[in-house]
């Protein structure tokens, strides 16, 4: 099994920080009951920051 790194460390590190704070965001919403559309678009920023780490992942076996 062998896993390279996208385009550099920095920008996976990069992007491992965006989708952390997203989902404490998320996770904030949530506990306090926000809007609807603010989970919404907070869920919608988490799904964004894993296609984008997808994008920078790749695992061959």
């Amino acid at each position: 099994m062998s896993m390279s790194i996208g385009p550099s460390p920095w920008a996976t590190h990069a992007t491992l920080v965006h989708l952390r704070k997203d989902c404490l965001q998320l996770t904030t919403d949530v506990v306090a009951r926000a809007d609807k559309k603010v989970i919404a678009a907070d869920r919608a920023a988490v799904m964004d920051s894993r296609r984008t780490l997808q994008n920078h992942l790749d695992v061959t076996v």
